[in-house]
């Protein structure tokens, strides 16, 4: 079973992974991808009304939540579950539900990672923004292991600072280190990759207390 985002998702993509690959998918679609139903896409619904379409094993769902939600699924049919919210009982579609169980922990590493992304300015080429995106993550999940292993309530904006002040320190003594050795530098070695570097904290601002 694969649980995608819109981003992702899309109804030639359904398809194939489950003829192919015989994996099911579940995500959320923007009504501007190919091949969404025509009724689908065009269709005015009342709030709680749902209009669905099958093309052999993929659906395609429209509800009127709050908003319009639209699905694409090849494990789910338009059926529906009474859920109740804050005391007031709604039906609701069965694959929107599941697909909210089963994304949660990926909207949550999302917020996590809102206030520290590493790539702030447009970037054109995919495998920088792969690796950055990588690399915040794997920042993210020291960050989880940290506090579970070491027992500690830390907060992720100290837990970043310590990383990096742990980096700096620990790469700037094995420079000093191979310099008292008496090993000649490469003339290749750029000076600002080897020697000692200090932090500097950006102080907070009435509109952004942490900076």
């Amino acid at each position: 079973m694969l649980w995608t985002a819109n981003f992702f998702s899309s109804p030639e993509l359904a398809r194939m992974l489950k003829i192919e690959h015989s994996t099911d998918c579940v995500g959320t679609l923007k009504l501007n991808r190919k091949n969404v139903p025509k009724e689908v896409k065009d269709k005015k619904l009342e709030k709680g009304e749902i209009i669905a379409r099958h093309l052999g094993p993929v659906t395609g769902l429209k509800w009127h939540d709050k908003r319009y939600v639209t699905m694409v699924s090849t494990y789910h049919s338009a059926e529906t579950k009474r859920v109740s919210n804050k005391g007031k009982e709604t039906e609701k579609p069965l694959c929107v539900i599941d697909y909210n169980h089963n994304m949660r922990g990926v909207h949550l590493k999302d917020q996590l990672l809102h206030m520290y992304m590493v790539k702030r300015e447009k970037i054109t080429k995919w495998y920088l923004k792969l690796f950055k995106r990588l690399l915040n993550s794997t920042v993210l999940n020291l960050f989880v292991v940290y506090r579970q292993v070491m027992g500690r309530n830390i907060e992720q904006p100290s837990y970043r600072i310590q990383l990096v002040e742990g980096l700096f320190t620990k790469y700037a003594r094995a420079a000093e280190t191979q310099s008292l050795s008496g090993q000649q530098a490469s003339d290749n070695i750029v000076p600002r990759l080897t020697e000692r570097h200090f932090l500097r904290k950006v102080a907070p601002k009435t509109e952004k207390s942490k900076p």
